[in-house]
């Protein structure tokens, strides 16, 4: 497979391969040009008989007949012949299917063309006709310079013949003009047939003018613009004599600079423009932490690494003072908890985006043939005429993996007969499946998208390389792939602002969701982005375990999960807080407001606030494992909040489910989550639960998608880019080498004080008789038949609920969210209340670090039976 991959990976068209039967039509088209070129008019005495002797002709008596033939039916237009000949061999040595049947049709133009024009006038070609035997120069109008056929149908009168019928009927001007024509038809035919796609390939290969941001790795140039300076500190080695390339010792300058590799122009451009702005001051390296070899010279340790101004953002820090040692870095832990590790945390100024020269370009084809084209727009067109649909098949877009065929009907032809006959279209075309708009949205066309006979694999590198990619103005750039056209697709999450994909599997969900993740990674560095993976499958998002990115592992544990979401929900609800003390409304504004350092504003609990504070993107790799466990109500609320009011907090929640079910994806899941992309799905009732719609049925799978754009209904069809495992791991160790990871142990803290119940059974609350529901009254005192105790820390207002929970607390000695609502079956938000009303009244204590139980803070000596 691999070898094949190579064999076209050498092919700039990815035609087929050279056939040895290539071999025979090249002796063959040699022998006719042979026969021609030599031909004798002294081998006709020898052809009838007369003389007994071989012939001239180096093809011997059947060149000799075979060019004979030719010059008495064609004239001099057999030259013409032999011209095409040698065009044909020559497009065989040439890579790519060669388009047969229009080079045969040009061919018959030209060489009719050609028998016209030198017909015309056959005194003008009388000495070379004398010479070959078709005219004598005392009768130069008899020459038959254009053949017998040329002769009948444009030859002048002479003596008793008459003139050629063409000549007759549109005189000789008209035949001149009809001749020109099919000459000049014939070679536009053959050109556009064959021909025109290597020329613009040529075109394309021309090197573009050279760009001074864009100059040859280790240029003299290169220096200035780096930001490095003059050679002056280098050691005692000789600056001015450049070291021999085979040299494996280092020079000062030439050394780090052949050690990087060849970057992408995006790369070149992204690293020169954030040299012309104004550098971060030098921070000293770690010896303990090797920097990557390929972006930062080891040696220098006091100056600028060359590729750091390489991040798309500047990281928030003062204003840079005149030496390193009095500029605060901006404010970081130091200290860092890894899996009960502490490491040290590294500059922020250091981090470096990835670039897009590490990832693989992969190998895509030029997209569907031209004959292919025109083969299925005929067979198309004659099923429409069949079934009596008037209309024709006017245009096309030929896409990665689909070509779509445009049917303009005629007027007063309802568009529903396109689609009756959806089936019959299916058949005639051998399509595996085929997805009619009728008609395409804002135009007065029918659609009709078919599969292409070689699919085109999109990767996410040619993506990224695209303008799209390069000039997007979207706040959080998600890479889709590419559109039936073969544009770009880039997404906005900002915009989205939550994104639902579904599909069933092998179509491409979990490379969708890689692609996001990836898209990520490339824009945003840890301290502008954290992320929070939900991963039931265990297997599809282990490549991501070690992400900076990354601010609580990633959640294998279904039952995590809730606890995670609900965590979301209250950091949405801080950040909303954050936002109203600062006056402005939605986070991309927070982040660029002007900071003041004479009055800081304090939030709530009197600390002030961050200076920025980074989006959150909750990905959830198949919600089906979560709503199919006893928090599905806890999950779908927790969804609905943050897909509601999370986009203004910079919260976006993406969601994947292969089971598109009405249990799975309810009504208040899809009624929040307005951008949908679906996969192929089996049935057109699990398109309409994604989309509303039918089509994703149609689909075919492995990235094959429709996706409903931000605030519009129509659907787009695309084909998911890719990117290969290797990559992934190459990215990923990328950036984790450049920081530490930094866990919040509180966004799954409450589980942890369920999982340290050793019971692994925990029996329903039984309620005691005095605790009735009548017995409590908001007015009223409670009855002296309750316990004491429990009294003691009971209030006017409370409920039965209240009773039970502080019974539970006091026999059991323990508290926490989790434990009320396993043991009085109720949901998240009343045990919340439960046991912050119990914590005002110093029942309980508050939350303790590391995700702890509360502790017991009343001392009545009831124990636990």
């Amino acid at each position: 497979m691999a070898k094949k991959q190579q064999i076209h990976a050498t092919d700039p068209v990815g035609g087929k391969r050279f056939k040895i039967r290539s071999i025979f039509y090249f002796a063959l088209a040699l022998l006719f040009v042979l026969a021609v070129v030599t031909y004798s008019p002294l081998d006709n005495d020898i052809l009838s008989g007369g003389v007994e002797k071989m012939p001239v002709n180096y093809v011997g008596r059947l060149g000799a007949h075979l060019a004979r033939g030719l010059f008495l039916c064609f004239g001099l237009a057999a030259y013409m012949f032999v011209v095409l000949v040698c065009f044909g061999a020559m497009r065989a040595l040439l890579p790519g299917p060669a388009n047969r049947k229009r080079f045969l049709g040009g061919a018959a133009l030209i060489l009719s063309g050609a028998v016209l024009l030198f017909a015309l006038s056959p005194e003008t070609f009388a000495s070379i006709c004398s010479k070959l035997g078709l005219g004598r120069m005392d009768m130069p109008g008899s020459c038959l310079s254009g053949g017998v056929l040329g002769q009948k149908l444009a030859g002048p009168q002479v003596d008793l013949s008459h003139e050629g019928w063409l000549r007759q009927l549109l005189g000789t001007v008209g035949t001149m003009i009809t001749g020109w024509t099919l000459l000049t038809a014939g070679l536009i035919m053959i050109y556009l047939a064959d021909f025109h796609q290597f020329v613009c390939r040529a075109y394309t290969m021309i090197p573009p003018i050279p760009n001074p941001l864009n100059r040859e790795e280790g240029a003299p140039e290169e220096a200035p613009e780096s930001g490095k300076p003059a050679p002056k500190p280098a050691p005692a080695t000789e600056p001015e004599k450049p070291a021999p390339e085979p040299a494996p010792e280092p020079a000062p300058e030439p050394a780090p600079a052949a050690k990087k590799p060849a970057l992408s122009r995006i790369d070149q451009l992204r690293i020169a423009m954030a040299e012309n702005a104004e550098p971060a001051p030098a921070v000293p390296a770690v010896p303990a932490e090797p920097e990557p070899e390929l972006f930062q010279p080891e040696e220098e340790p006091e100056e600028e690494p060359v590729a750091v101004p390489a991040a798309r953002k500047p990281v928030p820090a003062p204003a840079p003072a005149t030496t390193p040692a009095t500029t605060p870095l901006p404010e970081m832990n130091t200290q860092i908890t890894v899996s009960g590790k502490t490491l040290e945390a590294k500059s922020l100024a250091e981090y470096t985006l990835p670039l897009l020269s590490q990832l693989g370009k992969g190998v895509e084809s030029a997209g569907e043939d031209p004959e292919e084209i025109r083969s299925k727009k005929e067979k198309l067109q004659q099923t429409m005429d069949s079934f009596g649909v008037a209309g024709s098949v006017q245009g096309h877009i030929s896409g990665p993996r689909i070509t779509r065929y445009e049917i303009k009907l005629d007027q007063g032809v309802p568009v529903s007969k396109v689609t009756r006959i959806e089936d019959n279209i299916k058949m005639d075309l051998s399509a595996v499946s085929i997805r009619i708009l009728a008609p395409i949205p804002g135009r007065p066309v029918v659609g009709v998208e078919i599969p292409n006979r070689q699919p085109e694999a999109v990767y996410m590198r040619s993506v990224m390389e695209s303008p799209e990619w390069v000039s997007s103005k979207a706040e959080i750039p998600i890479v889709l792939g590419k559109d039936v056209a073969g544009k770009a697709a880039i997404l906005d999450l900002a915009k989205a602002p939550h994104l639902l994909i579904a599909g069933s599997t092998g179509s491409g969900k979990s490379v969708c969701m890689n692609t996001l993740i990836m898209s990520l990674l490339f824009r945003f560095s840890p301290e502008e982005l954290q992320l929070i993976l939900v991963d039931p499958k265990v297997v599809e998002m282990a490549d991501y375990q070690t992400l900076p990115h990354l601010i609580t592992p990633v959640i294998n544990d279904s039952k995590k999960v809730p606890i995670a979401l609900r965590w979301a929900v209250n950091e949405m609800e801080k950040r909303y807080r954050q936002l109203a003390k600062a006056g402005v409304k939605k986070l991309s504004d927070y982040n660029s407001r002007p900071i003041s350092n004479t009055a800081p504003i304090l939030d709530d609990d009197g600390l002030p606030l961050p200076d920025r504070i980074p989006l959150l993107v909750v990905i959830v790799d198949e919600l089906a494992d979560l709503m199919m466990t006893d928090a599905k109500s806890d999950v779908e609320t927790s969804i609905a909040r943050i897909a509601q009011k999370g986009r203004a907090a910079g919260i976006h929640i993406v969601i994947a489910t292969q089971r598109p079910s009405t249990n799975i994806i309810t009504g208040v899941i899809k009624a929040n989550l307005p951008t949908k992309i679906a996969f192929k799905v089996s049935s057109g009732i699990d398109s309409r639960v994604i989309l509303d719609k039918m089509g994703a049925e149609m689909l075919l799978g492995r990235g094959d998608m429709l996706f409903i754009p931000p605030g519009s209904s129509d659907l787009e069809r695309i084909q998911g880019a890719m990117v290969d495992d290797k990559d992934i791991k190459k990215i990923v160790s990328f950036v984790s080498e450049q920081r530490a990871q930094s866990f919040n142990q509180q966004v799954i803290a409450e589980e942890a004080a369920v999982e340290e119940d050793p019971s692994a059974d925990i029996p329903d609350y039984a309620p005691r008789a005095e605790y009735s529901g009548e017995m409590f009254d908001d007015d009223d005192d409670f009855p002296a038949e309750i316990s004491p105790i429990i009294a003691k820390y009971l209030q006017p207002g409370d409920n039965e609920l209240m009773a039970k929970a502080l019974e539970i607390i006091i026999m059991e000695r323990k508290a926490s969210i989790s434990y009320l609502q396993r043991r009085l079956t109720i949901g998240y938000n009343t045990a919340a209340k439960l046991i912050d009303e119990l914590e005002k009244r110093n029942v309980v204590s508050g939350p303790l670090p590391g995700g702890s139980k509360r502790e017991i803070l009343i001392t009545d000596g009831i124990g636990a039976e």
